[in-house]
């Protein structure tokens, strides 16, 4: 990790961002893209919604491999990317670089949960999520298939 980065987590957490800092260093770049485009699911609906929070950061240490002690310094970085990026190309572009078909098709899945997590589908988080798998070039099937396959495992009883 650079010492930039590492000297941002140590000013923004204390001496407790060693062990954080430590957990981050070597993540691949499509981590942080990947957070950040989770992220954006939940601030598209200018709400943060906390079950949505919930949702990105099981998806970061289930699917993405993140300890549970990295998320928030993770979440912290992608936050600090989305301020400072100026389109989803910036993620979208390492994420095509990185990412297999169906890991993409995950990371769509991924997204329609935190899009859900609230229990309401906004119409700007759909947008957001349409235009992501557009730029990760999924299929229109699989952008669908992927939205079906979580709403109805929302709506079927446990």
């Amino acid at each position: 990790m650079s010492s930039g980065v590492s000297g941002w987590l140590k000013a923004l957490f204390g001496d407790s961002s060693d062990h954080a800092a430590e957990a981050l260093h070597g993540f691949p770049p499509a981590t942080l893209a990947a957070c950040a485009l989770l992220l954006e699911v939940s601030l598209a609906d200018h709400a943060e919604d906390p079950e949505e929070m919930v949702r990105l950061k099981a998806a970061m240490e289930g699917a993405w491999g993140i300890s549970a002690e990295a998320i928030e310094a993770l979440v912290t970085m992608a936050r600090s990317h989305l301020a400072h990026s100026v389109s989803l190309y910036e993620h979208t572009r390492i994420l095509n670089a990185d990412l297999t078909p169906a890991d993409k098709i995950e990371l769509i899945r991924q997204m329609w949960q935190v899009a859900y997590a609230d229990g309401h589908l906004d119409h700007y988080e759909e947008h957001l999520i349409r235009r992501v798998a557009d730029l990760l070039y999924v299929e229109h099937r699989d952008f669908i298939q992927a939205k079906l396959a979580v709403r109805d495992d929302l709506r079927s009883p446990l």
